[in-house]
């Protein structure tokens, strides 16, 4: 259960929605609860969302260091 549960969440991080639906079957097949392949869900959507907010300020830093160097 534990390891099917791991996987959904890689399976949401990369984005592969086979994956998805084959760990989502087996997570559920394993004994895991709604409940369980949720808080697997909310984790894979706050890591993605910590990563786009890290590019982001990424993105920022490189825009005010091309303004730096174009003045």
């Amino acid at each position: 259960k534990t390891k099917e549960l791991v996987a959904l969440g890689v399976a949401h991080i990369t984005q592969c929605p086979w994956c998805i639906d084959v760990h989502a079957k087996r997570a559920a097949k394993a004994g895991a609860s709604d409940q369980e392949i949720g808080e697997v869900i909310f984790v894979a959507m706050a890591m993605a969302a910590g990563a786009a907010w890290s590019h982001g300020g990424l993105a920022l830093q490189c825009l005010e260091e091309h303004r730096a160097v174009a003045r």
